[in-house]
């Protein structure tokens, strides 16, 4: 039973293949790797559905899923569970919102590069720039498309292991415009 305030871990789990049917095409974008295992993926989101509905499809494609409901479990999951490799941030959230949360991982000298993916039902420009003032590497607007979601995760998950730098200053340069 999941209670209010607990964490959620999710281990990867082996699927087989759809392949030759209709969404074939959409299965093989998605089928893409995200980068190198292992790769841990924290879901900070206190709607419960959507995490569980995002982790469903990350949990095939990556080692582990963590969730938590809101900022405060945030910094304290990401104090307890080193290695972890992408963070996808809901901004509205109660106790902490997600702008204060990424502000206090980004104080933290060991989590600078840590890849921080901003997904919010604020759609206004503004939003996005607040999102990535805050220290976001980058923003979604739900409801999320998976396979935007997918390729962001896949470019700045090689941005954090040194593979592609060309993606950091490609948004510092949209970030500044």
């Amino acid at each position: 039973q999941f209670e209010s305030g607990d964490e959620i871990i999710l281990p990867k789990v082996s699927t087989m293949s759809h392949g030759g049917d209709a969404v074939g095409e959409a299965e093989q974008r998605q089928d893409i790797p995200l980068g190198e295992l292992p790769i841990t993926v924290l879901i900070v989101d206190d709607d419960m559905r959507s995490s569980f509905s995002l982790a469903q499809v990350l949990q095939t494609k990556v080692t582990q899923v963590l969730m938590v409901r809101d900022g405060v479990k945030a910094l304290a999951e990401l104090e307890k569970v080193h290695g972890v490799s992408i963070v996808l941030m809901d901004i509205m959230m109660p106790n902490m919102d997600g702008l204060e949360a990424i502000r206090e991982i980004r104080k933290r000298d060991d989590m600078r590069h840590l890849p921080i993916i901003a997904l919010t039902a604020k759609t206004l420009p503004e939003d996005r720039e607040k999102c990535l003032e805050a220290g976001a590497n980058d923003y979604l607007s739900k409801p999320v498309e998976l396979d935007s979601l997918l390729e962001k995760m896949r470019q700045w998950l090689q941005v954090s292991t040194g593979r592609d730098t060309s993606i950091s200053e490609k948004a510092g340069k949209e970030s500044a415009t």
